[in-house]
């Protein structure tokens, strides 16, 4: 590149937001200075200024400087944290200036948040970190051409560059999980898979240079790999079984942190060959079937329809967190919340281990129990630095090293040299300071003798950490200046923590500014009272969090059980976790949970499984006599044969860079010349081949270190290593594969308790046509009219679903099924319905008649219509023969009748002994025995009258009540009859020839044939009509023949029955 696209000097400006095109604050001329680039670092640039310059007093701190860092990688800007004075008596003094690439500034912000994302890439994530930094930085932009993606899990308050940079197989930051590089523009992020370019320089390794700085040799690169792997087996059925496929229901998440997505087979079994398919990393898929056991590489395995089969290894049921769960049943009694509850809190310090005996202080995995030792031992005296602090439900305390790493309390001290103790606390404070003096050295040129020098500064000194454990920097925070404080600390006096390894003496501080805030530890939110009730969450993992309490005193039942870091949670059903702490099992109907298989054990040999061939060997180390072997242990990937053994060792190789040469170069610029010359212009992350003789073999080396010389505007050294390896995590999925058996109990409670669900279900006398759903909380999703909801109601407080409260989905929400009282009138009605035809019957006898039709043939000749209801008489008379009709109605004990042209009169009286109701709730359906008509009365109301209608073998009829009156109407005998106040006001004369009705106690009818006299009691007839009816007993009498006809309870009970000569004959009415 031309020199002329180059700064001709660094210039100084005030802040990032000046006008960069401008002069600033001043061109540095005199300034000696150059840039050095690290992988995964972020530059620096080192500089000297004579103090006697035109801008030295324009030099501070915090201000930035704009200078070219390398040929391609021009006016960046870097922020000046480190200012000293070179005073020295013989030479010039000068300013030694020490400032970061302003990308630094957001190295020790931090996550205001836990960031925790699954099937994430890299855009998605920086944008998320932005989105919640503590102190934003809005200028930043992000770009990466890398479209893989990968699980994360960050944690809150801790700095930024440990989420970003940072390499290795297993790490957690961006660098590791996206195989990515950083380079930076100033404010601008590149994220690339290469941010280099390939420049085709070759290398020979320690041959072709005539001076070079080798950093390690070859002695540790291992070229082949010795493999083994220890099991138990168990019992296990025959592979290809087709009856090893089972149903099983549901939706699961890919776990792919690999490349590329996770491969989709056409068969689980041992036969089966790849589709060409893959899913991405978090991604959702419906899931019908699977095989358990006897599936290819003994692995579970699940159909997503049709030939479309996934390892189990692959595939989630659980995002809860890390736990292992077992298929257990039992009863417990949820106990009395604890006065003290188990909480771990962020801690800073520094503790010395103290134990007088023999061996050293256990170090433990939790520090509640189930807790088990790690095999670790710590010697007395030596000291670490503490994370974490865990109190247990006893008041106990221990204290985290980091990771699942926990020491009691009583054998590490705070108290030795060194020691501290640090408690979250936050304030703002002024430092008020004090006079220091500052021991230095001057810096000279080449051949001068260094000076020691003092200076006398006023502030506050800054220290690595608390107390003695800490060093004094150079750096001293000014008198007036306001800082926020994040921990407090005593070592042997009191500190405030105002950054990472940035403390000041509480001596140093003062409160009394306006906006000062005294240091002060937030309420503690880890601990929880719990006073009747206890919590419950949506998992047992270290991720859980509390959906809903339960009271104490009430039963559950348990469906399964998790052994987590926090100790033992039961699964109550319907993802519903409880810590095991709050159970019991005194109660007389608790169960104690136990597994299906407790019972069976047995002891079984330890198998090991190696290669017929021993080694497996890296790719193109064949061509050495011997190999230099690596011992790799692979039983905690659950290998169990050889081929699983060959694919795991391929993993290891391929992660650990089996095979490929270590190496490390540094080039000085004398040497860049000739078929190296091109290296004065290489930039950082450049490539270029590398030869390695001893193994003679050609890889790919990376620019992993450049310093720029900005005077001379060229690169002054670089350093070649090997290409940052890709981190290929495939060893990650044989270790998800294993974690994954660990959860296959939890899916079998699932499935268990779905089909529990379901069998109770079956139970139900209900016929459900529409979508079916169980549970105490209101299903989510969509739904459609119709659809059945079984809400568990609970039993006496018992806490486990024996109950179920059916609630249907109408108008766009949830209501009962039965409505409060509708189960009570539903029962009534049952009743009412289950009555025996003899008790209606009797209800509907003579004495006390609520409803009764029937009807009398004599011979084909007469026949009789009775009606009776309320208190009302109504009698028809009909002969066939000459189509005569007659009404009687009864009002008060009173009868009138107008008769026209009877020849044959029958009638029959029944007077009702009891009042009736007018309210009926109820319908009667009866079939009256021996044949007779079926029966139906109907009760209502219409406006202020109410009304009973008769139905029975196609006759309809209705009688109104309102008041004192009787209102018949409908199809009768007497079509549309009124009659009111004891008089008829309408009678149909079509049926009806002549006469009128005289009198009320005597009624006389002549036709000419004979009389017919009527009076109350008794009808009487002469001439040709010689049949009589006494009205005041149930007997009428035809002719002088002596047929009798009356109504009687006799051999067949209350019937019609025929006197004749030869004795009672009972009437059948057809």
């Amino acid at each position: 590149m031309a020199q002329a696209d180059l700064m001709d000097a660094p210039v100084l400006f005030e802040t990032t937001g000046d006008d960069l095109t401008s002069e600033g604050l001043g061109q540095l001329n005199d300034a000696i200075w150059s840039v050095k680039q690290e992988a995964s670092k972020v530059p620096t640039l080192t500089m000297t200024y004579p103090v006697s310059g035109p801008y030295a007093d324009a030099i501070k701190l915090d201000r930035i400087i704009l200078a070219d860092g390398g040929n391609d990688w021009q006016r960046q800007m870097f922020r000046i944290d480190t200012l000293e004075p070179d005073i020295n008596g013989s030479d010039e003094p000068i300013l030694s200036i020490e400032a970061t690439h302003v990308a630094g500034d957001i190295l020790y912000d931090t996550i205001t948040k836990d960031i925790v994302m699954q099937g994430v890439g890299p855009q998605t994530l920086f944008a998320t970190i932005l989105d919640n930094l503590a102190e934003p930085m809005p200028q930043v932009t992000f770009y990466t051409n890398i479209g893989t993606t990968a699980n994360v899990d960050y944690k809150i308050g801790g700095n930024v560059q440990d989420y970003l940079f940072g390499r290795s197989n297993g790490g957690t930051t961006m660098e590791s999980l996206y195989n990515g590089e950083w380079s930076f523009d100033n404010y601008n992020f590149e994220f690339k898979t290469n941010a280099g370019r390939d420049t085709g320089i070759e290398v020979t390794f320690g041959s072709n240079l005539l001076s070079y700085k080798e950093s390690n040799s070859l002695s540790d690169t291992f070229t082949a790999v010795m493999p083994f792997s220890k099991y138990t087996p168990g019992k296990d059925k025959a592979p290809g079984d087709e009856s090893l496929i089972l149903d099983y229901p549901g939706v699961g998440t890919v776990q792919w942190v690999g490349k590329g997505g996770a491969p989709i087979y056409d068969s689980p079994f041992d036969d089966q060959k790849l589709t060409g398919k893959s899913l991405k990393n978090g991604t959702y898929w419906k899931v019908y079937k699977y095989v358990e056991t006897g599936g290819a590489k003994s692995h579970e395995w699940f159909n997503l329809g049709g030939n479309q089969w996934i390892d189990g290894n692959y595939i989630t049921f659980d995002k809860s967190g890390g736990f292992v769960s077992n298929k257990v049943i039992g009863i417990g009694t949820i106990k009395n919340g604890q006065s003290d509850m188990r909480s771990i809190t962020n801690f800073d310090g520094a503790g010395t281990i103290q134990y007088v005996g023999k061996g050293g202080v256990a170090v433990w995995n939790s520090p509640f129990n189930p807790k088990s030792k790690t095999g670790q031992y710590l010697i007395n005296g030596k000291s670490y630095k503490m994370l974490r602090k865990a109190t247990t439900e006893d008041g106990h305390e221990w204290y985290n090293l980091g990771k699942n790493q926990w020491v009691d309390s009583q054998y590490i001290t705070t108290e030795k040299k060194g020691d501290f103790v640090s408690d979250t606390a936050y304030g703002y404070i002024t430092i008020k300071g004090h006079k220091v003096t500052q021991t230095y050295y001057t810096k000279t040129k080449k051949g001068k003798v260094s000076q020691k020098k003092k200076r006398v500064l006023v502030g506050a000194p800054v220290y690595t950490a608390p107390g003695a454990s800490g060093k004094e920097t150079s750096r001293v925070l000014k008198v007036g200046t306001r800082w926020k404080v994040l921990a407090t600390a005593n070592g042997g006096e009191d500190y405030y923590k105002l950054g990472n390894n940035q403390w000041v003496k509480s001596s140093d501080c003062s409160y009394e500014a306006k906006k000062d805030v005294k240091p002060k530890a937030p309420a503690d939110s880890n601990k929880e009272q719990l006073v009747g009730i206890i919590p419950i969450y949506n998992g047992p993992g270290i991720n859980k969090k509390q959906i809903k309490t339960v009271k104490t005193g009430t039963q559950w039942r348990i469906y399964g059980s998790a052994d987590t870091g926090d100790g033992t949670f039961y699964d109550l059903g319907n993802g519903q976790w409880v810590d095991g702490k709050y159970v019991s099992f005194e109660a007389a109907t608790d169960v104690k949970p136990y597994g299906p298989e407790e019972d069976v054990s047995e002891d079984l040999p330890e198998v090991t499984v190696t290669l017929p061939e021993g080694i497996v060997m890296a790719y193109g180390a064949e061509q050495y006599e011997r190999q230099r072997i690596v011992v790799f242990d692979a039983s905690q990937y659950n290998v169990t044969t050889e081929e699983q053994l060959r694919d795991v060792t391929d993993a290891y190789i391929k992660d650990n860079a089996v095979g490929k040469p270590k190496y490390s170069m540094t080039i000085e610029y004398s040497q860049m010349t000739g078929d190296l010359a091109d290296l004065t212009y290489m930039g950082m992350y450049d490539l270029s081949t590398v030869y390695v003789e001893q193994l003679d073999v050609d890889t790919t080396g990376e620019v992993v270190q450049l310093e720029w010389d900005g005077n001379l505007k060229r690169n002054a050294s670089v350093t070649i290593g090997n290409r940052q390896p890709d981190v290929y995590h495939e060893l990650d999925a044989y270790a998800l594969a294993a974690d994954e058996q660990s959860k296959l109990d939890a899916r079998k409670v699932a499935n268990d308790a779905h089909r529990e669900l379901h069998t109770i279900k079956d139970g139900l006398d209900v016929r459900i046509d529409d979508k079916v759903t169980y549970g105490p909380s209101e299903p989510g999703g969509e739904h459609k009219e119709g659809d059945t909801w079984f809400k568990s109601a609970g039993k006496l407080g018992t806490g486990y679903p024996t109950e179920w409260e059916m609630m249907v989905y109408h108008d766009g929400k949830w209501v009962p099924a039965f409505p409060a009282g509708y189960d009570q009138k539903l029962r009534d009605d049952v009743d009412n319905y289950n009555k025996t035809n003899d008790e209606l019957i009797q209800m509907a006898g003579f004495a006390n008649a609520k409803s009764l039709y029937q009807s009398v043939s004599d011979n084909g000749k007469q026949v009789v219509s009775i009606k009776a209801s309320m208190q009302g008489l109504q009698t028809t008379v009909t002969n066939n023969a000459i189509n005569t009709a007659s009404q009687i109605s009864q009002l008060s004990n009173l009868v009138d009748i107008k008769v026209s042209g009877v020849q044959t009169v029958a009638d029959k009286a029944l007077k009702t002994a009891n009042d009736i109701n007018t309210q009926l709730d109820a319908r009667i359906s009866a079939s009256v025995r021996d044949g007779l008509a079926s029966v139906q009365l109907t009760a209502g109301k219409s406006g202020n009258n109410a009304y009973l209608q008769l139905k029975g073998d196609g006759v309809n009829s209705e009688v109104a009540l309102g008041g004192d009156l009787i209102h018949i109407t409908g199809q009768t005998r007497i079509d549309n009859a009124v009659i009111k106040s004891a008089m008829i006001e309408s009678i149909d004369a079509g049926k009806i020839v002549g006469g009128d009705i005289r009198g009320v106690n005597t009624i006389y009818l002549n036709n000419g044939a004979g009389n017919s006299v009527m009076s109350p009691g008794y009808i009487s007839t002469t001439g040709n009509l010689t049949s009589s009816v006494n009205v005041n007993t149930p007997l009428l009498t035809f002719g002088s023949t002596g047929v009798n006809l009356r109504a009687a309870n006799g051999y067949k009970g209350w019937g019609l029955y025929v006197h004749l000569a030869n004795g009672d004959y009972h009437v059948v009415l057809d």
